[in-house]
C-alpha cells in the first residue's frame, strides 16, 4: 500500500526528462539555501547540479526557457570575464595559485551556460529559489545569534556570568559602544561565523530587497507583517555586523525603497518604519569610523569620578587607553586600505595591458608592500581589497573592460526591462566590490554568478501596488 502511494505521487508519474528538470531545479534551490551558512557543501552541490544539467542536455528537454538574443549575450558577459582572467594562467609564474584562482572563479563560466540552456522551471517558479535564499539566511542569522549568545556565557572565579564583551577592558562599556568598536560577541567577525562580515552584509541587503519584493506581491496583511518583520530583523543583523560597506549599502537601499513605497502607495506605517531605520542607519554609517564620541564619554566619566578613589580613576584611565587603542586600530585599518590601493595602482602602472597574471597578483602586491615599507600587507599577503583594481592588476585593461561591461550592461538592461531585484542586486554588488575583491573568493563568486544569471532568466519586474 505504501508503495502504491509513492507511485501515485505526481513526481513519479512525470516523464523522465521532467523528473530530471525538477532534480536540476531542486539542486539549485539547495545551493541557495546553504550558501550563507554551509559553504563546504557547495562544491558537491555544484557538481551534482552540473551533472543534472548534462543529463538534461542528453535527454533534450522539451520545455527549455526561451531567451532573447540580448539576454543570451548578457549571460555570456560573465563567461567573457572569466576567460579574460583565466588566460593569465599562461603568463603567470605561480601556476598553482593561478589554477586555484581558475577553480574558484569557474562558476562564472559554468552558471551562465546552465541558465542559457535552463529548463522553464527557473522562469515559472523562480520565487521558490528566492525563498530558499531567504530561508537559508534566516537560519544562518539565527545560528550566528545563538552562537554569540552561547559564547557570552563565561566562567570567572567559578561563577558563570553573561558578558557579551570579547576583551575585558571593554566590560563596562555599553552594548552599543561594544558593537561600534567591534569588541562584542554580537558584532563583526565574532557574530559572522560563516564568512567575512562584508560578504554576509551584502547577502542580507539582497535579502531585504527580496523581502520587499515579496511584500509588494501580496495583499494579505498577515503575510505583509511577516515580510516587514523580516526586513527589520535583517536590518538589525546588518547593524550588528558593523560592516561599513554593508551599512552604507543598507542606508541607500532603504532610501530607494522609501521613495518607491511613497510613489506606489502611501503606506504611512511602512514609510515611518523606513524613516526610522534610515535615520538610525545614517547615524551608524557616519559614526562607524569616528573616534571622538566614545573617548569623550570616557573622559566625562573621568571628570565625574575625579573625587573618587585613585584606583577607580586608574581603572577608567585604563578603559580610556583601551578604547583609544581600539579606535586607533579601526583608523589604522581604514588608512591601510588607502595604502593597499596605492600599492595596487603602482603595480598596475607597470602592467596596464595584460596585467601580471591571475596567479601572481599577491606576489606583485607583496613586492609593492616591501617598496612602500608596509609590513602588515606583506605579512598577510593582502590583495588590493578592490575588485576593479584586482581585476586590472591580474588581467589587465581587457579584463577590467569585461568586468565593467558585465556590470554596466547588466544594470542598464535591468533598468530598461524594469527588473527591480536585478537592478538592486547589481547596485549592491558593484558598491561592495569597491572595498573588497569579492570575485576572488567562493563566497563572492558563487553568489554573483548564480544571481546574475538567474535574475536574467527569472523576470520579477517592477514593485507593484497592493491594497
Amino acid at each position: 500500500m505504501f508503495k502504491q502511494k509513492i507511485n501515485n505521487l505526481n513526481f513519479f508519474n512525470l516523464p523522465t526528462y521532467k523528473k530530471i528538470n525538477y532534480i536540476n531545479f531542486s539542486l539549485a534551490a539547495l545551493f541557495l539555501f546553504f550558501i550563507s551558512f554551509n559553504q563546504k557543501i557547495l562544491p558537491p552541490l555544484i557538481v551534482l547540479w552540473i551533472l543534472s544539467f548534462i543529463v538534461e542536455i542528453i535527454f533534450i528537454k522539451k520545455e527549455k526557457t526561451e531567451l532573447s538574443k540580448k539576454e543570451i549575450f548578457l549571460l555570456l558577459t560573465p563567461v567573457l570575464f572569466f576567460l579574460s582572467n583565466a588566460i593569465g594562467f599562461f603568463y603567470s609564474d605561480n601556476k598553482t595559485a593561478s589554477f586555484l584562482n581558475i577553480q574558484t572563479t569557474l562558476s562564472l563560466f559554468i552558471f551562465p551556460l546552465i541558465f542559457i540552456f535552463s529548463n522553464n522551471l527557473y522562469k515559472k517558479h523562480g520565487k521558490i529559489l528566492l525563498t530558499a535564499f531567504v530561508a537559508g539566511n534566516i537560519i544562518s542569522a539565527i545560528i550566528c545569534l545563538l552562537s554569540a549568545f552561547n559564547d557570552s556565557f563565561k566562567t570567572i572565579d567559578g561563577r558563570v556570568i553573561f558578558d557579551t564583551v570579547v576583551y575585558p577592558e571593554f566590560t563596562h562599556e555599553s552594548f552599543f559602544t561594544q558593537i561600534n568598536l567591534r569588541v562584542s560577541e554580537f558584532s563583526y567577525m565574532y557574530l559572522s561565523r560563516f564568512m567575512h562580515p562584508s560578504y554576509y552584509a551584502m547577502y542580507l541587503n539582497t535579502v531585504i530587497v527580496i523581502l520587499y519584493y515579496f511584500y509588494r506581491q501580496t495583499s494579505n496583511k498577515i503575510v505583509k507583517t511577516f515580510y516587514i518583520t523580516g526586513i527589520v530583523f535583517f536590518y538589525f543583523i546588518i547593524y550588528l555586523l558593523a560592516s561599513r560597506a554593508g551599512l552604507i549599502s543598507l542606508f541607500f537601499l532603504l532610501i530607494s525603497l522609501t521613495i518607491i513605497e511613497i510613489r506606489l502607495n502611501k503606506h504611512y506605517i511602512l514609510v515611518l518604519l523606513f524613516s526610522f531605520t534610515l535615520s538610525f542607519g545614517l547615524y551608524k554609517a557616519m559614526s562607524q569610523g569616528q573616534i571622538k564620541t566614545n573617548i569623550a564619554q570616557v573622559q566625562q566619566k573621568i571628570e565625574e569620578f575625579k573625587t573618587n578613589e585613585k584606583e577607580n580613576l586608574a581603572e577608567i584611565n585604563e578603559n580610556l587607553t583601551a578604547i583609544n587603542k581600539k579606535h586607533a586600530e579601526i583608523n589604522k585599518n581604514t588608512a591601510a586600505r588607502f595604502i593597499i590601493w596605492e600599492c595596487a595602482l603602482q603595480a598596475i602602472k607597470d602592467n596596464v595591458v595584460f596585467g601580471v597574471g591571475n596567479g601572481d597578483m599577491r606576489n606583485t602586491m607583496c613586492e609593492k608592500y616591501v617598496e612602500n615599507d608596509y609590513n602588515d600587507g606583506l605579512k598577510l599577503k593582502l590583495d588590493p581589497h578592490n575588485q576593479f583594481l584586482a581585476t586590472m592588476l591580474s588581467g589587465g585593461i581587457f579584463s577590467l573592460l569585461s568586468l565593467l561591461l558585465m556590470l554596466g550592461w547588466g544594470f542598464l538592461y535591468s533598468i530598461k526591462t524594469r527588473k527591480c531585484i536585478f537592478s538592486f542586486f547589481i547596485a549592491i554588488f558593484s558598491f561592495n566590490i569597491l572595498v573588497e575583491s569579492m570575485l576572488t573568493t567562493i563566497s563572492g563568486v558563487a553568489f554573483f554568478a548564480f544571481f546574475f544569471s538567474f535574475l536574467i532568466v527569472y523576470s520579477p519586474t517592477v514593485f507593484k501596488k497592493t491594497n
